[in-house]
């Protein structure tokens, strides 16, 4: 068995840009750095906007994806992984599972794949792939207990799977909830005497539904307009110039929506809201929701994937995804009792101080690579 001291893990990713799945594998680099764990990270990208940032904790990229034909880039990644052995080989995107897993059975070394999703989502995106990605891992990944239910339906042995929950950085993070750095209050009432401000933060592709949160944002200003309401959009991607023809087709203008584009910190926009509102079709378990339940603001969700596994009974507003009406009126409740927003936000920030936080990935990586390597 390797001395954990001693451990080499060898990260496979598909991709650096600003997402969830590449910001869970910082922290999964920073964590195993502190624990003296060497690291290094092979990409099929370059350029990207996460690189410099893993790169800056002292750990090496290397870009393997010169070919797009996948044979070309497998054998680059033994190369590397033959220069430079390591005792596991980790992907960190499902659709880099099969690299990991390949890899890992040519050189003997111990494979570890991720499921990034709800499982559902990533198989169907694989095709004919989807298979090996789930099934060829020495032991898979999830950040959420529905991603493992689906994944032992699919036949996966429940020794083969763990689930490592999501974290998020606390860092500069209020200890007490609406006292942030930046002095904001929390000050709309939702009564027509302050401005409600919601935030909508996430990439802007077909899942996450921002036109769901257009359509909504329409009905409410139709509904009651005797509301000052704006929403901003944190985020970039494909859709994001359909989105705003949407926008104007609504009759939303800027006096109502903002799309601030890519951000590097999300987080003064967090204590510059009211609330955040995720409406997506399909989730793993989203950052984004945990950053702002971190800095104490509540959330309008929509029950998918491991949504309802974070928000609970009490630390959010949860509604079925294709439920409009619902929504709507989730949101308006929202807007119109500031006392519920200071509970849920409180309870939330609580709950992912506790579960959440990088001292808790530390550890239970640390005890994962323990278990894993102990058979071999």
């Amino acid at each position: 068995m390797v001395d954990l001291k001693d451990l080499k893990v060898c990260f496979i990713a598909g991709t650096l840009a600003r997402g969830g799945a590449e910001r869970q594998l910082i922290y999964m680099l920073t964590a195993l750095k502190s624990e003296g764990v060497n690291t290094r990270v092979l990409c099929l990208t370059k350029g990207e906007a996460l690189e410099e940032e893993i790169r800056a904790i002292g750990v090496s990229v290397v870009w393997v994806g010169e070919s797009r034909w996948r044979p070309i880039r497998l054998f680059r990644i033994l190369q590397e992984l033959r220069h430079q052995p390591a005792n596991i080989v980790q992907s960190a995107h499902f659709y880099t599972n099969l690299y990991a897993a390949v890899a890992g059975r040519l050189l003997g070394i111990r494979s570890i794949g991720a499921i990034r999703s709800d499982l559902t989502s990533e198989l169907k995106c694989s095709g004919i792939m989807g298979w090996g990605q789930l099934h060829l891992p020495g032991l898979l990944i999830t950040n959420s207990k529905l991603a493992r239910r689906r994944a032992l339906d699919k036949g996966i042995h429940p020794d083969q799977i763990d689930v490592v929950p999501n974290v998020v950085s606390l860092k500069g993070v209020s200890k007490k909830l609406n006292t942030p750095k930046n002095g904001y209050s929390g000050n709309g009432n939702g009564n027509g005497a302050g401005a409600v401000r919601i935030l909508f933060a996430g990439r802007l592709t077909e899942e996450k539904r921002a036109d769901r949160f257009l359509r909504t944002l329409r009905m409410i200003v139709k509904e009651r307009p005797d509301l000052t309401l704006t929403a901003r959009i944190a985020g970039d991607g494909p859709l994001r110039k359909d989105l705003e023809r949407l926008a104007a087709q609504l009759g939303l203008g800027r006096d109502h929506v903002e799309f601030l584009g890519e951000l590097k910190d999300v987080q003064p926009f967090y204590y510059k809201s009211d609330f955040l509102m995720l409406t997506s079709d399909w989730e793993g378990t989203p950052n984004v929701l945990l950053e702002a339940m971190a800095c104490g603001l509540p959330a309008v969700v929509t029950r998918v994937g491991g949504v309802p596994e974070i928000v609970g009974q009490d630390r959010g507003l949860m509604v079925e995804a294709n439920d409009a009406d619902g929504l709507t009126r989730a949101t308006l409740r929202m807007i119109d009792d500031r006392s519920l927003r200071a509970a849920l936000g409180h309870k939330g920030q609580e709950y992912v101080a506790r579960f959440h936080s990088p001292k808790a990935l530390r550890e239970q990586l640390m005890a994962l690579y323990g278990r894993f390597l102990k058979h071999e």
